[in-house]
């Protein structure tokens, strides 16, 4: 399996769109099943997400190394996206300081598109306890969203450019590298 995995994201790295390369961000897609615009259902674990620098977020079967759909942000810089764990059919990016989400199963367009940094994104990821709970860098600062709330329950301004990005597997605890330092953020569910 690795060497497929391998194999494809050479032939995918050779691929250029738009005279741009193919974005660093390649997420192999998390256990459980997931269902296409068509209502066909796939297990995870030989789908392979691909982001595109270009705006386009593709899925591809890691068996037949065929694409199986595609999602579109319009022609933005997107700067990264991340799979729900917890809900697969749910797909979130950062792109131009907004944050995007899709439902898998309705539109290959955004179902929601709302700003979340005024310098631009760096970063989102989905918490591992909270289907409804993200976060996202930019420049020097980040964001904690919640989808059933409007306020924002995490700003916060850091000292130096936001590193990595990632949550804890089984608490509402966000984690940001930067400058030597991990900065953490509990926050409620």
């Amino acid at each position: 399996m690795v060497t497929q995995v391998m194999s494809m994201m050479l032939s995918l790295n050779q691929q250029k769109v738009n005279k741009l390369p193919v974005s660093v961000m390649i997420t192999l897609a998390e256990s459980g099943t997931w269902m296409d615009s068509r209502g066909r259902a796939f297990l995870c674990t030989h789908l392979l997400m691909v982001a595109e620098k270009k705006g386009t977020v593709r899925f591809y079967d890691l068996t037949t190394h065929q694409p199986i759909m595609s999602l579109d942000a319009g022609h933005v810089a997107l700067m990264s996206a991340d799979i729900c764990f917890l809900d697969p059919v749910r797909i979130g990016c950062i792109a131009n300081g907004n944050w995007m989400m899709w439902d898998s199963t309705r539109s290959s367009l955004p179902q929601e598109n709302r700003q979340a940094h005024n310098e631009g994104g760096r970063n989102f990821r989905w918490s591992r306890v909270s289907e409804n709970l993200f976060a996202t860098t930019g420049q020097n600062e980040v964001k904690v969203f919640h989808l059933g709330h409007s306020q924002v329950p995490v700003s916060s301004s850091l000292p130096v450019t936001a590193g990595g990005l990632s949550w804890h597997a089984t608490l509402p605890v966000c984690a940001v590298g930067g400058d030597r330092k991990v900065h953490l953020w509990m926050t409620e569910i």
